[in-house]
């Protein structure tokens, strides 16, 4: 099922390359003065903008328009899960600048219901809950040089990307860790958060923060099917650093003196880095020029 999936994509890709190639076949004017019928130059110039996303909403939507139920919808979606608002700003007819940039603070609440500890009876309950909040900000920024006759482009340059990221988690308990008390009932399925059992409830955690630092050089190439559109996908190469500070970890215990207490201990941040290829999640970009 998944082959033909596939098949189905680059199916459409190449009846849609193949048909745009075909209605602009006999159009080998100069890229310099490229215009329409309308007199509307096909490619970008100096001075213009860019945006891009990516194409395969589109894509899906005519290889799966004859199946009647599934895959029939666009969107105008990102690249990738985690992609940045991508852009370009021509300095001339051959030269771009181009940037990315992405704002991510996410808050996620979890909530269940447990039997209550003060209460005899199986019907009362009280409520846990687990916050989960993700932080993920990100710029980048380089040149791109483009070359070509007509309306196919190729381009080539080099950009920096630099990221900061930070997740924590914070829990609260309907039943209270008491001296006489000390094993609460307390939500067993959220994740790090079911260890009252031994005598420990973890109450927050937090990573320190993690910085990315990555350099790209990269090679791409598009078609303008219409004026100042396009449709191309590139690939890069570069190395990436991550890295980042400890994080830390809070659980209350009752203690030998029987009393609550409240451990905050060091949790170790990791680091990375990376050296390899990429083609932005296998994307098939499209760009609008204005």
């Amino acid at each position: 099922m998944k082959n033909i999936q596939i098949m189905k994509k680059l199916t459409a890709v190449a009846v849609m390359v193949f048909g745009i190639m075909s209605l602009n076949a006999q159009d080998d004017t100069p890229a310099v003065d490229m215009q329409s019928k309308r007199g509307v130059a096909i490619l970008p110039q100096a001075g213009d903008y860019g945006l891009g996303v990516n194409a395969a909403p589109f894509l899906n939507y005519i290889g799966n328009t004859f199946n009647n139920s599934t895959g029939n919808s666009t969107s105008f979606d990102f690249m990738s899960s985690e992609q940045m608002i991508f852009g370009k700003y021509f300095l001339s007819d051959q030269v771009a600048l181009r940037g990315s940039l992405r704002f991510a603070s996410n808050s996620f609440a979890d909530k269940n219901y447990v039997n209550s500890d003060a209460s005899t009876s199986p019907e009362v309950f009280v409520k846990d809950s687990r916050t989960t909040r993700s932080h993920f900000y990100g710029i980048s920024g380089g040149i791109e040089y483009r070359r070509g006759e007509g309306r196919l482009q190729g381009y080539y340059g080099g950009e920096m990307m630099l990221g900061w990221a930070r997740n924590s988690t914070h829990f609260n308990y309907g039943n209270e860790m008491t001296s006489t008390n000390p094993t609460p009932t307390t939500t067993t399925d959220f994740a790090s958060g079911a260890a009252a059992a031994n005598g420990n409830r973890l109450l927050t955690e937090t990573s320190g923060n993690m910085y990315m630092v990555h350099a790209r050089g990269f090679v791409g190439v598009e078609y303008f099917f219409a004026p100042r559109i396009s449709i191309g996908g590139e690939f890069g190469w570069g190395p990436g650093f991550e890295f980042g500070n400890d994080g830390s970890a809070t659980t209350e215990t009752i203690n030998a003196e029987n009393q609550l207490n409240e451990i905050t201990r060091d949790v170790a941040q990791g680091r990375g880095f990376m050296l390899d290829t990429d083609n932005l999640a296998g994307a098939i970009r499209l760009m609008f020029h204005f």
